[in-house]
């Protein structure tokens, strides 16, 4: 189980291990990473072809989680990497969470070409292949510590995205839910992408806030620039540039092109979602 020590990831595991299953949960530090009770430490490094081919082997099945890295080079080599170690390992059975809308044609950005690959390719390499995303922003984005301090002191929610566009926005648990189906399943779906059951604008989003924080809530479109500065505060700046290259690319398409598959969706809805979350424990980081 890849991304075992992450908020989805975490989620993943436990439900496996609920289902009866002996997890390995990858990590790159087994001595130090935290992992759920119940599941077994395994050292992975996605650039050690080695230790891949170890983890796989002894598996079943494989949940597949790429990390936040914007190189390009390096983004591109670890999805090549998998699928190889995938193919000589002889898994029979993976589950590949894209992260993002994967879209159906190639991408000059390394970390949506990454995803693009592994996504096109995985059938390729194992029996059953299922690739599942999220067809719109995830509701997580918004709880970044920079962010959410903003909101609380300024009654702002600045995003990256035009206030007039409607987007299914999905929660991460209902993304992991799917994986879970997919890994459970006999014959899952090859691609499936996890709406949101709203379609909400940013404006529409700020109100159903407002309730939230208890405080009135408007939405305000950040410039790119401010997107990047606001998130290298919280992830640095590699990861700042990265995303903000993503966020143009969204804004200038009213809805993410998606690779062809399977549409579920999800059953948190925005409202109960915003209720449930610590808002002053997020703006202390």
């Amino acid at each position: 189980m890849h991304g075992s020590t992450g908020i989805q990831g975490g989620s993943l595991v436990s439900r496996m291990i609920d289902e009866g299953h002996q997890v390995l949960a990858l990590t790159r530090d087994p001595t130090r990473s935290v992992v759920p009770k119940g599941a077994a430490p395994v050292f992975v490094d996605l650039s050690d072809m080695q230790s891949l081919i170890s983890a796989y082997s002894s598996a079943d099945m494989v949940a597949v989680h790429l990390p936040r890295l914007y190189d390009p080079r390096q983004a591109i080599a670890q999805a090549e990497r998998v699928l190889e170690a995938l193919q000589r390992s002889r898994v029979t059975k993976a589950v590949f969470n894209s992260s993002i809308p994967v879209p159906p044609t190639p991408s000059d950005c390394g970390y949506i070409q990454a995803r693009y690959i592994l996504a096109r390719s995985l059938a390729q390499v194992v029996e059953q292949a299922s690739i599942v995303g999220p067809a719109g922003p995830y509701m997580e984005n918004l709880t970044q510590a920079s962010r959410v301090r903003h909101l609380l002191s300024q009654g702002e929610l600045a995003y990256p995205l035009p206030p007039y566009l409607p987007l299914c926005w999905v929660s991460a648990q209902d993304v992991t839910d799917v994986m879970a189906d997919c890994l459970l399943a006999e014959r899952p779906h090859q691609v499936t992408w996890v709406k949101g059951p709203d379609l909400l604008t940013g404006n529409e989003i700020a109100a159903m806030l407002s309730p939230a924080v208890q405080e009135e809530v408007t939405w305000r479109t950040q410039t790119p620039a401010e997107y990047e500065a606001m998130t290298a505060e919280d992830f640095g700046a590699e990861v700042a540039a990265g995303s903000r290259e993503q966020y143009e690319r969204m804004a200038r398409s009213e809805v993410p092109s998606l690779m062809p598959g399977h549409t579920c969706i999800g059953v948190t809805t925005f409202h109960s979602w915003a209720s449930e979350q610590p808002w002053r424990s997020f703006a202390e980081g």
